[in-house]
């Protein structure tokens, strides 16, 4: 009861600036399915929601059109900064309040930045949705913090990024988007770097939050045993101090160029991965890409996985998947192989890559219809995740101004053809393989040299 009297009182319209209920000011829309609505809100933020009555449990999203696209070169790894920021306090609520709430919830909290987007999330039971949401936009509207206690967790970020570059995987990928797109924000670091760390001041951080995290930048997503209007109501009440417009001017698409990366160091195993331009998240390919992604290496009968590990026995991890963003994409394929047998696999992985590209026929109806059921097998198990769900709400908002039927994402993908897949290997990958970018990691200094003579003569012949 105590719960349920909160919840009144919070979504109460006189808790609304001029007391105006906010009914009379919000756009609904009902989408389809019916169990999907979307609202927004008089300031500009977008609530969407989707009803799941049998679940006990409430996943929220809060996501902000805020990352490193809007740093200065000065202050890299601001926003990720920010992000952190964020739990160190609010004007009503100290660190250990926030933790304590959430774990008295037996909930979960967290956030992460990424290339297009910053994310904030937390999943609870029913019962404590309107604490969560309070929760949030608490830590969204009114953070606050010393300036000492910024300089420490600055040196906690500076740890996080010792650990990056201690993981070949993380920092290999990071360094060759950078080579990717080569000055380009979204080639880069999201967690920045020392001595961007070093120059950012507190009031670099509190005028970064007030200036970027404005209302028409933010996504309120939430999926669960929920009722969409009391969401609206309480995002409403949480969030209604927020100030501001978008005035941000658009960039435009990310250009790419080739690049190498071979480093040397005392591994059995050495990372090899090779990334390939793609188009933006909202290509109208999409679809026909995630396909062709899959054939090539997105499982245990794809063609890299069958060549590069059961014919050829050179590799125990193959693996190929679409990083896509808002600007650009890339195609990033994964091979872990003993030093001695690096150029086989990168051999081997080019030699798909070209067959694809330009043969007359490289694709069979069988190949293609497996590669199309793992795509929509894809699609259904992640439905069985409200936490996906969520996330599959607020970015395809994000990056198509509207939620995706989930019949619609399976029509699509069965729409896909062989002159489809075929017609988007010649264009992506005979376009995209002469900017490529390679990267070894984990080989003998007395290989790297010769290696990277062997690799970038190859891709010569490409230019």
């Amino acid at each position: 009861m105590a719960i349920q009297r909160a919840q009144r009182l919070i979504v109460s319209p006189h808790s609304v600036p001029n007391h105006q209920p906010t009914s009379q000011l919000i756009m609904t829309e009902v989408l389809t399915p019916c169990d999907v609505r979307k609202s927004r809100l008089p300031s500009g933020i977008r609530v969407l929601t989707e009803s799941i009555p049998h679940c006990h449990s409430v996943a929220l999203t809060i996501v902000g059109d805020v990352g490193p696209q809007d740093e200065s070169e000065q202050h890299a790894g601001i926003a990720h900064l920010c992000e952190h920021a964020f739990f160190l306090g609010t004007g009503t609520r100290g660190e250990q309040d926030i933790a304590e709430l959430i774990d008295t919830a037996g909930g979960q909290l967290g956030a992460f930045t990424a290339r297009d987007y910053t994310c904030l999330n937390a999943t609870v039971t029913s019962d404590y949705l309107t604490y969560a949401l309070d929760l949030l936009g608490d830590m969204l509207s009114n953070v606050q913090f010393s300036d000492e206690r910024l300089h420490h967790e600055k040196e906690v970020i500076k740890h996080e990024l010792d650990e990056h570059q201690d993981s070949p995987e993380s920092s290999l990928d990071e360094r060759l988007k950078q080579l990717l797109w080569p000055g380009d924000p979204l080639g880069r670091s999201i967690i920045g770097t020392p001595e961007g760390l070093g120059r950012i001041e507190p009031a670099d951080v509190r005028r970064f939050i007030r200036t970027q995290y404005t209302p028409d930048r933010l996504i309120v997503a939430a999926a669960g045993r929920l009722d969409h209007d009391s969401i609206v109501e309480q995002v409403h009440d949480a969030l209604w101090q927020l100030r501001g417009d978008d005035t941000r001017q658009s960039l435009p698409l990310a250009t790419s160029q080739h690049g190498l990366i071979v480093e040397s160091s005392a591994r059995r195993s050495a990372l090899v991965s090779i990334m390939i331009p793609m188009p933006a998240y909202a290509d109208p390919d999409r679809y026909a890409l995630h396909v062709l992604s899959n054939l090539l290496g997105g499982g245990m009968s794809s063609r890299l996985y069958r060549e590069i590990r059961e014919r050829m026995g050179i590799a125990y991890c193959v693996s190929s998947q679409l990083h896509a963003y808002r600007r650009g994409g890339a195609l990033v394929i994964e091979v872990s192989t003993p030093p001695e047998t690096v150029m086989m696999a990168i051999t081997a992985v080019y030699t798909q890559l070209t067959r694809l590209a330009w043969e007359d026929q490289p694709i069979g109806e069988e190949e293609l219809w497996k590669a199309k059921m793992q795509t929509r097998g894809q699609a259904y198990l992640s439905s069985d995740s409200i936490q996906t769900r969520v996330s599959r709400l607020a970015m395809q908002e994000h990056y198509f101004g509207n939620p995706l039927e989930q019949n619609h994402l399976l029509q699509s993908i069965d729409e896909v053809d062989l002159n489809s897949v075929c017609n988007v290997a010649r264009r992506v990958l005979g376009e995209g393989i002469s900017s490529a970018v390679i990267g070894v990691s984990g080989v003998p200094e007395q290989l790297a040299g010769e290696l990277r003579s062997e690799i970038s003569d190859m891709q010569g012949c490409f230019q």
